[in-house]
């Protein structure tokens, strides 16, 4: 309890409150004085609220009522007699304060009007600074104008539409001419120079053209009535709504995008052999796809005899020589795994027309560059071109309160890929079971129809791991595929079974991205993977090759892929 000696002092301290806060006066008959906020007044009653209480006094209590200043009553006052900007301005502050925001700005833009150099002012309002003034955003805009324009005049430079130009430029343009590669012609000259030509009111290249004339004799045997969307290196052609395909292309430029910043190739068509790569989608109905399949083997050499009646059990299937092609087939699957599919073939096409000259990159890199490629583009991993399912016993140790407990089987098939999952499988397989991920030696020796998926989960994870540049080497990626195209052996052959020449080869390669030879690299993607590397990179992914067949069998390594 507070001590009675206290209590004068905070009933003056509570009085002086009162009077900062309420701005009324009411004088009572009985001489008492009381300050607050008159609440109301009647012909009954008359309430009055102080800091403490809300009061009610008969009419004949009240000798007289003194009504104080409203706030906006004294800002008024106030604004009368200001004369300063800077008086102007901390009205505005103290406007402000009391939650009076209309009057705040009212008297900060009269301390802008009165002074426009005032910062204080400027920046409460907002406004731009141009010149040591505080301007609004158009009238800063209008002002640069003008200062631009006095600036260009004084070079001897005109005004033509949103351009400056030399006035001989001007002449030129007022024409209808365009300067091209250091002279004055016409518009029709320079597209005709650039390789363009008007298709529906739209300037496309020769190339997209051809690839949309290509297109439509593919639909043509498909016997199917289809969309044909172009993009600037690609056409998507199939029986879909122009807006599926439009996504498809979409997810193409987004994947070429990736593509060039990580091995800055030849621009446009040129990586892809001087035509536009082309891609066909088909639906459940397995028809269109089959009846197009002998015409489009027909339009490369690459591929092997019989080839053609394999790829009619599959999902689809691409080739890059003498240009880049895909066909997938929807089937059972979702619809947006065929976009998925197109993301895949285009990483395979890519990175195979990259140095292309007749020879042929190793299985895993091949399929373990792709899924992580379409896993960077699509955000997912749905599409397994060709391996097989592997089965992994883990064992589990005896624990000191019970008995051992019998090995978990782990299959690892299509199912661990989707959706980006495979990257928490080879987690744990090398957690768990690291003997049952195979070793890169015998990884790099297999061939295409030796895959297993755990293979490719390999080959994917260790692109991803080169993707990320280890030991500060952003361009890792890049020069591991140089090195690669380098060394490769005569086409079909893909691998090197003789170990001298696979550990030269490797031990190049993984040197030129990494500085390391194959066994620390092996050891290091692993060690990557452990630490989490797969995810905080969010790109992982990838197919690979198998370990369990070893011997030199050989299998055509031509362009022309089937995919499963």
């Amino acid at each position: 309890m507070m001590p009675e000696r206290h209590l004068p002092l905070v009933i003056l301290l509570l009085l002086a409150l009162a009077s900062s806060l309420w701005a009324d006066v009411i004088l009572l008959t009985d001489g008492r004085r009381l300050e607050g906020t008159l609440v109301k007044e009647s012909s009954k009653e008359v309430v009055f609220k102080t800091a403490f209480a809300t009061l009610t006094f008969k009419p004949s209590e009240v000798s007289r009522i003194e009504r104080g200043k409203t706030p906006r009553q004294e800002f008024e006052e106030r604004y009368a007699a200001a004369k300063s900007a800077e008086e102007f301005y901390r009205l505005g502050l103290w406007a402000e304060k009391r939650k009076l925001g209309s009057l705040a700005r009212r008297a900060m833009r009269h301390a802008n009007k009165l002074d426009p150099t005032h910062e204080g002012a400027g920046r409460w309002l907002e406004l731009v600074e141009f010149d040591g003034r505080w301007v609004s955003r158009k009238e800063y805009e209008r002002l640069s104008a003008e200062k631009e324009a006095i600036e260009m005049r004084k070079r001897g430079l005109v005004r033509h539409g949103e351009r400056w130009v030399t006035l001989e430029e001007k002449e030129k343009l007022d024409a209808g001419l365009v300067y091209f590669e250091g002279k004055w012609i016409t518009p029709a000259e320079k597209n005709a120079a650039q390789g363009l030509v008007e298709v529906g009111g739209e300037l496309v290249s020769a190339a997209a053209v051809s690839a949309r004339e290509d297109a439509e004799r593919v639909l043509a045997k498909g016997g199917s009535r289809g969309e044909i969307v172009s993009g600037p290196d690609h056409v998507v052609a199939g029986p879909f709504p122009a807006a599926f395909l439009e996504e498809i292309s979409a997810g193409l430029m987004r994947g070429r995008a990736l593509f060039d910043e990580r091995f800055h190739p030849p621009a446009g068509i040129e990586l892809l052999g001087g035509r536009c790569a082309e891609f066909y989608v088909f639906g459940r109905d397995a028809k269109p796809y089959l009846d197009t399949v002998d015409y489009l083997a027909s339009l490369t050499e690459s591929v092997p005899p019989g080839w053609a009646d394999a790829v009619r059990g599959t999902h689809g299937f691409l080739y890059w020589d003498p240009y880049c092609c895909s066909s997938a087939r929807l089937g059972g699957r979702p619809q947006d795994h065929l976009a998925g599919h197109s993301y895949h073939h285009w990483g395979h096409l890519l990175l195979n027309r990259l140095g292309y000259d007749g020879r042929l990159l190793p299985p895993w890199f091949d399929e373990g560059f792709a899924t992580w490629f379409e896993l960077a583009v699509h955000d997912r991993s749905d599409v397994l071109c060709i391996g097989k399912p592997t089965r992994i016993l883990i064992q589990h140790p005896k624990g000191r309160t019970q008995a051992k407990r019998q090995p978990t089987e782990v299959v690892v098939d299509a199912k661990a890929l989707h959706g980006g999952r495979w990257r928490e499988t080879l987690e744990e397989l090398l957690r768990k079971s690291p003997d049952s991920v195979p070793r890169f030696d015998a990884l790099a020796r297999t061939q295409f129809g030796e895959l297993t998926v755990l293979d490719i989960l390999v080959g994917s994870a260790i692109t991803a791991w080169l993707d990320t540049g280890p030991g500060g080497r952003p361009d890792a990626l890049k020069a591991f595929h140089a090195s690669l195209r380098a060394s490769a052996p005569k086409a079909p052959q893909r691998v090197f079974f003789d170990r001298g020449a696979f550990e030269k080869r490797y031990d190049a390669a993984f040197g030129a991205a990494v500085g390391m030879d194959w066994r620390r690299a092996d050891g290091a993607w692993r060690q990557w993977v452990l630490e989490g590397g797969l995810s905080v990179d969010g790109k992982g992914g990838g197919q690979g090759p198998s370990r369990e067949r070893r011997h030199r069998m050989q299998s055509p390594g031509r362009p022309g892929r089937r995919e499963g």
